[in-house]
């Protein structure tokens, strides 16, 4: 069972840490101090469990645990809490349970074996469904099943091969570009028997998954004959109503989970991957926007400037924006921070001035706050 540990006490997760190598029955993927950070590097697929603490500064467990199970349906979520008056609430968010601290090992030997339960559950109830496959392409490139087991691939070149002829449906690509772009070291035919050996591989696979004429073979042309669903259709989707609504950023925001076909760094994909890029920053941006012209100040805002600045860690606008609205919010500490980590890359990374305006909206809030103090 794969596990991660969200509190702002790094004692308290340390001592949480122990207890779990102790036992030795999961392994604990990641430990955080910022839920924030920790929902940004949350992959469903890669977790079973989170234990969560209840009250982290300005965060708060419950919402954490609300967007956790949003995102992730399928990701148990185990509160550890000093506190006993949120029992309740958490448990109407479908906690597995609720320990309060100081744990001990004899309750977390209890706590796992109501999540293996749980878990046994679920896999019996999806025994007897038909299966069917999803393409995977914001961040790494993957092929898999409505279970989540991920396709394997004889050779890299097999995976690149299917990828390229997804990435160009419902277009056929003729054999000549195909070698060019997949086999660009090769000649002749060596290129053009290395590819013919590489589509009979991808041929085979796809057959194996139950699609009877996968490829299709049209004057000197390759044609992937099959209908997938994908991970980038549905944001591109959202791209196209131009409606950034609450509920739309958080549905683009699950479905991000890195650039297009990043991991992979096929050249071919690098002109998607700066458009899909740049509609996603766009959406974000205008929702903050948004958002702050009508005096919100929401976690999704918070986790959208985050997920900006990540992304585009140099943009003036992106930096500027995060101190306007931790500014507007009273987040002194906040401003400071986002204010010289850009000021570090500015001056040491770029050798250049930060902007103006920059300056000048930071000097507002903390000449503001000083004064408010006074």
């Amino acid at each position: 069972m794969k596990v991660i540990l969200i509190d702002d006490e790094k004692l308290a997760i340390d001592s949480l840490v122990g207890i779990l190598q102790r036992i030795g029955k999961v392994q604990i993927i990641g430990t955080y101090t910022n839920p924030i950070e920790a929902l940004n590097n949350l992959q469903g697929g890669e977790v079973d469990a989170v234990f969560l603490d209840n009250e982290m500064g300005q965060y708060n467990g419950i919402q954490i645990a609300k967007e956790i199970k949003r995102k992730y349906p399928q990701i148990h979520i185990v509160f550890v809490t000093a506190y006993r008056e949120f029992a309740i609430e958490a448990f109407e968010v479908r906690a597995v349970d609720y320990l309060l601290k100081p744990v001990t090992e004899t309750r977390i030997r209890e706590t796992l074996a109501r999540l293996t339960e749980n878990s046994q559950q679920e896999n019996d109830d999806t025994l007897g469904t038909n299966p069917s496959l999803k393409v995977h392409v914001m961040g790494s490139g993957k092929l898999r099943d409505q279970n989540e087991i991920e396709t394997k691939w004889r050779t890299k070149k097999v995976k690149e091969l299917f990828f390229y002829l997804w990435h160009h449906s419902p277009n056929a690509i003729h054999r000549t570009r195909i070698i060019e772009d997949l086999w660009t070291e090769q000649h002749g035919e060596n290129a053009a028997q290395l590819m013919h050996t590489t589509l009979y591989q991808l041929r085979k696979v796809l057959r194996n998954a139950g699609f009877k004429k996968p490829v299709k073979l049209v004057n000197e042309r390759y044609l992937l004959d099959i209908s997938l669903e994908s991970d980038s259709a549905q944001i591109e989707a959202i791209f196209a109503a131009s409606i950034f609504t609450t509920n739309e950023i958080q549905k683009l925001l699950d479905i991000y989970q890195g650039d297009y076909m990043e991991e992979e760094s096929y050249p071919w994909a690098i002109a998607k991957q700066h458009q899909l890029k740049a509609a996603f920053l766009t959406a974000l941006e205008t929702y903050v926007q948004e958002q702050m012209n009508h005096g919100e100040e929401t976690l999704l805002m918070e986790i959208c400037l985050d997920k900006m600045i990540t992304l585009e860690p140099y943009n003036d606008r992106y930096i500027y924006t995060a101190i306007d609205y931790y500014g507007k919010k009273k987040d002194l500490r906040t401003v400071v921070k986002v204010t010289e980590r850009f000021k570090e890359m500015w001056t040491k990374e770029l050798g250049i001035e930060i902007p103006k305006a920059v300056t000048e909206i930071h000097k507002k809030y903390i000449h503001d706050t000083k004064q408010n103090v006074k």
